[in-house]
Protein backbone atom coordinates (compact mmCIF):
# COMPACT_ATOMS: atom_id res chain seq x y z
CA UNK A 1 0.00 0.00 0.00
CA UNK A 2 0.96 3.50 -1.11
CA UNK A 3 1.85 6.26 1.63
CA UNK A 4 2.43 9.60 1.04
CA UNK A 5 3.77 11.77 3.68
CA UNK A 6 4.38 15.69 3.10
CA UNK A 7 7.15 17.73 5.56
CA UNK A 8 7.26 21.59 5.30
CA UNK A 9 9.61 23.11 7.45
CA UNK A 10 11.49 26.51 7.26
CA UNK A 11 14.57 25.49 9.18
CA UNK A 12 16.33 23.32 6.54
CA UNK A 13 18.14 21.39 10.09
CA UNK A 14 14.70 20.36 11.47
CA UNK A 15 13.41 19.59 8.19
CA UNK A 16 16.06 17.13 7.61
CA UNK A 17 15.59 15.72 10.97
CA UNK A 18 12.24 14.77 10.59
CA UNK A 19 12.52 13.43 7.01
CA UNK A 20 14.92 10.55 8.60
CA UNK A 21 12.80 9.96 11.44
CA UNK A 22 10.71 9.12 8.84
CA UNK A 23 12.95 6.85 6.72
CA UNK A 24 14.61 5.62 9.85
CA UNK A 25 11.31 3.25 10.71
CA UNK A 26 10.11 0.46 9.69
CA UNK A 27 6.92 1.25 7.91
CA UNK A 28 5.99 -1.71 5.63
CA UNK A 29 3.94 0.25 3.24
CA UNK A 30 5.75 2.09 0.60
CA UNK A 31 6.83 5.32 1.48
CA UNK A 32 7.00 8.83 -0.84
CA UNK A 33 8.15 11.73 1.51
CA UNK A 34 7.45 14.73 -0.24
CA UNK A 35 9.39 17.91 1.84
CA UNK A 36 9.22 21.45 0.76
CA UNK A 37 10.78 24.82 2.90
CA UNK A 38 7.69 26.91 2.64
CA UNK A 39 4.27 26.54 2.31
CA UNK A 40 3.96 27.48 -1.46
CA UNK A 41 6.74 24.92 -2.19
CA UNK A 42 4.70 21.76 -0.76
CA UNK A 43 1.33 23.35 -2.34
CA UNK A 44 3.54 23.15 -5.73
CA UNK A 45 4.48 19.38 -5.04
CA UNK A 46 0.95 18.41 -4.28
CA UNK A 47 -0.75 19.75 -7.23
CA UNK A 48 -0.61 16.56 -9.10
CA UNK A 49 0.07 14.42 -6.09
CA UNK A 50 -2.24 13.11 -3.46
CA UNK A 51 -0.69 13.36 0.38
CA UNK A 52 -2.23 10.95 3.23
CA UNK A 53 -0.02 12.66 6.18
CA UNK A 54 1.60 16.53 6.44
CA UNK A 55 3.99 17.18 8.93
CA UNK A 56 3.93 21.25 9.06
CA UNK A 57 5.90 23.56 11.12
CA UNK A 58 3.29 25.97 12.81
CA UNK A 59 5.19 29.25 12.87
CA UNK A 60 7.75 29.61 10.51
CA UNK A 61 5.61 28.72 7.62
CA UNK A 62 2.13 29.47 8.68
CA UNK A 63 0.86 25.69 9.21
CA UNK A 64 -2.59 26.69 9.91
CA UNK A 65 -2.91 28.24 6.62
CA UNK A 66 -0.84 25.79 4.56
CA UNK A 67 -3.04 23.13 6.56
CA UNK A 68 -6.65 24.38 5.42
CA UNK A 69 -5.19 24.91 2.04
CA UNK A 70 -4.14 20.99 1.96
CA UNK A 71 -7.29 20.06 3.51
CA UNK A 72 -9.60 21.98 1.12
CA UNK A 73 -7.38 20.05 -1.85
CA UNK A 74 -7.38 16.75 0.13
CA UNK A 75 -10.11 16.63 2.94
CA UNK A 76 -8.89 13.05 4.62
CA UNK A 77 -5.08 14.24 4.43
CA UNK A 78 -4.00 13.46 8.43
CA UNK A 79 -2.30 16.82 9.98
CA UNK A 80 0.10 17.04 12.64
CA UNK A 81 2.19 19.81 13.63
CA UNK A 82 6.02 20.58 14.82
CA UNK A 83 6.39 23.43 16.90
CA UNK A 84 9.12 25.21 19.79
CA UNK A 85 5.33 26.75 21.07
CA UNK A 86 2.55 25.37 23.38
CA UNK A 87 0.86 28.72 22.51
CA UNK A 88 -0.40 27.33 19.27
CA UNK A 89 -2.64 24.39 20.60
CA UNK A 90 -6.03 25.68 20.53
CA UNK A 91 -5.69 27.06 16.78
CA UNK A 92 -3.63 23.66 15.57
CA UNK A 93 -7.49 22.04 17.11
CA UNK A 94 -9.25 24.29 15.11
CA UNK A 95 -7.95 22.33 11.58
CA UNK A 96 -8.32 19.14 13.66
CA UNK A 97 -5.11 18.71 13.89
CA UNK A 98 -4.10 14.74 14.79
CA UNK A 99 -1.08 15.34 16.77
CA UNK A 100 1.03 18.28 18.30
CA UNK A 101 4.85 17.29 18.53
CA UNK A 102 7.03 19.83 20.55
CA UNK A 103 10.47 20.39 20.05
CA UNK A 104 13.36 19.03 20.02
CA UNK A 105 11.67 16.07 18.33
CA UNK A 106 12.96 12.64 19.92
CA UNK A 107 13.06 9.37 17.59
CA UNK A 108 10.62 7.67 20.20
CA UNK A 109 8.14 10.54 20.45
CA UNK A 110 7.80 10.44 16.76
CA UNK A 111 7.85 6.62 16.53
CA UNK A 112 4.58 6.93 18.48
CA UNK A 113 2.93 9.60 16.15
CA UNK A 114 3.43 7.70 13.07
CA UNK A 115 2.33 4.30 15.01
CA UNK A 116 -0.86 6.26 16.05
CA UNK A 117 -1.36 7.91 12.07
CA UNK A 118 -1.12 4.37 10.53
CA UNK A 119 -3.49 2.59 12.70
CA UNK A 120 -6.26 5.93 11.71
CA UNK A 121 -5.26 5.37 8.32
CA UNK A 122 -6.11 1.56 8.35
CA UNK A 123 -9.88 2.85 10.27
CA UNK A 124 -10.16 5.37 7.45
CA UNK A 125 -9.18 2.31 4.61
CA UNK A 126 -11.88 0.04 6.22
CA UNK A 127 -14.60 2.14 6.67
CA UNK A 128 -14.40 3.28 3.03
CA UNK A 129 -13.99 -0.11 1.99
CA UNK A 130 -17.08 -1.48 4.55
CA UNK A 131 -18.90 1.50 2.72
CA UNK A 132 -18.27 1.46 -0.95
CA UNK A 133 -20.92 -0.50 -2.96
CA UNK A 134 -20.71 -2.96 -6.23
CA UNK A 135 -23.91 -2.58 -8.37
CA UNK A 136 -25.30 -5.84 -9.91
CA UNK A 137 -27.73 -5.00 -12.99
CA UNK A 138 -29.64 -7.99 -14.24
CA UNK A 139 -32.60 -7.68 -16.02
CA UNK A 140 -35.19 -7.93 -13.57
CA UNK A 141 -33.48 -6.57 -10.50
CA UNK A 142 -30.52 -4.67 -8.76
CA UNK A 143 -28.19 -5.58 -6.56
CA UNK A 144 -25.94 -3.55 -4.53
CA UNK A 145 -23.14 -5.33 -2.53
CA UNK A 146 -20.73 -3.80 0.31
CA UNK A 147 -17.06 -3.73 -0.97
CA UNK A 148 -16.85 -5.23 2.44
CA UNK A 149 -18.52 -8.30 2.22
CA UNK A 150 -17.33 -9.36 -1.22
CA UNK A 151 -14.70 -12.62 -0.91
CA UNK A 152 -13.92 -13.15 -5.02
CA UNK A 153 -15.13 -12.64 -8.32
CA UNK A 154 -15.66 -15.39 -10.75
CA UNK A 155 -15.32 -15.64 -14.47
CA UNK A 156 -17.55 -18.44 -16.06
CA UNK A 157 -17.89 -18.52 -19.64
CA UNK A 158 -19.92 -15.00 -20.20
CA UNK A 159 -20.79 -14.49 -16.73
CA UNK A 160 -19.26 -13.27 -13.47
CA UNK A 161 -19.92 -15.03 -10.53
CA UNK A 162 -19.53 -13.08 -6.89
CA UNK A 163 -18.72 -14.60 -3.69
CA UNK A 164 -19.66 -12.44 -0.92
CA UNK A 165 -20.77 -13.32 2.58
CA UNK A 166 -24.54 -12.67 1.48
CA UNK A 167 -24.12 -15.23 -0.87
CA UNK A 168 -23.43 -15.49 -4.22
CA UNK A 169 -24.70 -13.95 -7.59
CA UNK A 170 -23.85 -14.13 -11.05
CA UNK A 171 -24.27 -11.62 -13.98
CA UNK A 172 -23.63 -11.42 -17.64
CA UNK A 173 -20.40 -9.62 -17.74
CA UNK A 174 -16.83 -9.87 -18.56
CA UNK A 175 -13.69 -9.63 -16.43
CA UNK A 176 -12.24 -7.02 -18.45
CA UNK A 177 -15.61 -4.93 -18.15
CA UNK A 178 -15.70 -5.70 -14.33
CA UNK A 179 -11.87 -3.93 -13.48
CA UNK A 180 -12.89 -0.71 -15.03
CA UNK A 181 -16.59 -0.67 -12.68
CA UNK A 182 -14.80 -1.90 -9.73
CA UNK A 183 -12.36 0.48 -8.13
CA UNK A 184 -9.03 -1.81 -7.88
CA UNK A 185 -7.50 0.32 -5.84
CA UNK A 186 -10.30 -0.11 -3.08
CA UNK A 187 -8.65 -3.28 -2.00
CA UNK A 188 -8.98 -5.78 -4.99
CA UNK A 189 -6.67 -7.85 -7.22
CA UNK A 190 -6.36 -10.28 -10.19
CA UNK A 191 -4.84 -13.31 -9.22
CA UNK A 192 -5.91 -15.18 -12.54
CA UNK A 193 -7.19 -14.45 -15.75
CA UNK A 194 -10.73 -15.71 -14.40
CA UNK A 195 -10.65 -14.07 -10.80
CA UNK A 196 -9.94 -11.24 -8.89
CA UNK A 197 -9.82 -11.26 -4.92
CA UNK A 198 -10.76 -9.22 -2.01
CA UNK A 199 -7.24 -8.69 -0.02
CA UNK A 200 -8.40 -8.48 3.29
CA UNK A 201 -10.05 -11.76 2.80
CA UNK A 202 -7.08 -13.90 1.46
CA UNK A 203 -5.95 -15.45 4.74
CA UNK A 204 -2.17 -17.40 2.62
CA UNK A 205 -0.88 -17.93 -0.18
CA UNK A 206 -0.63 -21.90 -0.85
CA UNK A 207 1.74 -22.83 -3.64
CA UNK A 208 -0.43 -22.21 -6.56
CA UNK A 209 -3.60 -21.10 -4.98
CA UNK A 210 -4.98 -18.34 -2.46
CA UNK A 211 -6.88 -19.80 1.04
CA UNK A 212 -9.53 -17.56 1.59
CA UNK A 213 -10.94 -16.78 5.26
CA UNK A 214 -14.20 -17.76 6.32
CA UNK A 215 -15.22 -19.32 3.35
CA UNK A 216 -12.44 -21.92 3.32
CA UNK A 217 -11.96 -21.99 -0.02
CA UNK A 218 -8.96 -22.19 -2.50
CA UNK A 219 -8.51 -19.68 -5.28
CA UNK A 220 -6.00 -20.49 -8.34
CA UNK A 221 -3.26 -18.21 -8.96
CA UNK A 222 -1.48 -17.93 -12.41
CA UNK A 223 1.97 -17.43 -12.31
CA UNK A 224 1.76 -14.07 -13.86
CA UNK A 225 0.27 -12.82 -10.97
CA UNK A 226 1.75 -14.74 -8.08
CA UNK A 227 4.35 -12.45 -7.36
CA UNK A 228 1.93 -9.42 -7.18
CA UNK A 229 0.00 -11.45 -4.86
CA UNK A 230 2.94 -11.95 -2.57
CA UNK A 231 3.66 -8.36 -2.37
CA UNK A 232 0.78 -7.19 -1.56
CA UNK A 233 0.08 -10.11 1.43
CA UNK A 234 3.27 -8.99 2.46
CA UNK A 235 2.58 -5.40 2.50
CA UNK A 236 -0.42 -5.57 3.93
CA UNK A 237 -1.44 -8.40 5.64
CA UNK A 238 1.77 -8.66 7.63
CA UNK A 239 2.49 -5.77 7.95
CA UNK A 240 3.94 -4.34 12.06
CA UNK A 241 5.54 -1.14 12.88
Amino acid sequence: MQLTIAVCDDNPIQLNIVVSCIKSLNIKWKVEILHALSGKELLNKLEKKRVDVAFLDIEGIDGIGLARKILKKYKDCIIAFITGFKDYALEAFNVDAFDYILKPITEKRFKKSIENIILRLKEKRAFKETNNVFTINNKNHTVKIKYGDIFYFEKLLNKIKVYTSKGEYEYYGSLKNLKKELDMEKGFIQCHQGYILSIPKILELRNEEVYIRDIEKLVPVSRRYKKKVRKILEENLFCKI
